[in-house]
């Protein structure tokens, strides 16, 4: 396994800020600019060493990378509480099985 993969990013980002607000930081007052820029950095941060790690899988199992993990949900107001990864082989994209990489705040609460 790649040990370029910074795992504690993606914890980090999933105990710090899972199910937080967020707002663009070109959308808020001047005092929270600052914390939406952090959230922001971290939540991209994690989605990239997901990726990585997901792309590593992919390469050792012949598998297709999938796309980045998003950190936002779909309205963009919220951080989602898991990152997640879903790999797929050559020629099976539209059969429903596949094999997930999931992290998520309810993961490490227990």
């Amino acid at each position: 396994m790649n040990s370029e993969i910074n795992f504690n990013a993606i914890l980090t980002h999933l105990s710090k800020y899972a199910g937080e607000k967020y707002t663009s930081p070109d959308r808020v007052p001047l005092e929270t600019k600052d914390e939406m820029m952090e959230r922001k950095k971290i939540g991209g941060r994690a989605a990239d060493e997901l990726h990585k790690l997901s792309k590593a899988f992919a390469s050792m199992y012949d598998l297709i990378p999938p796309s980045k993990s998003k950190w936002l949900d779909g309205s963009n107001t919220a951080i989602r509480s898991y990152l997640w990864a879903q790999l797929k082989q050559e020629g099976h994209v539209h059969i429903p099985t596949s094999l997930s990489i999931f992290g998520s705040y309810a993961m490490l609460v227990r």
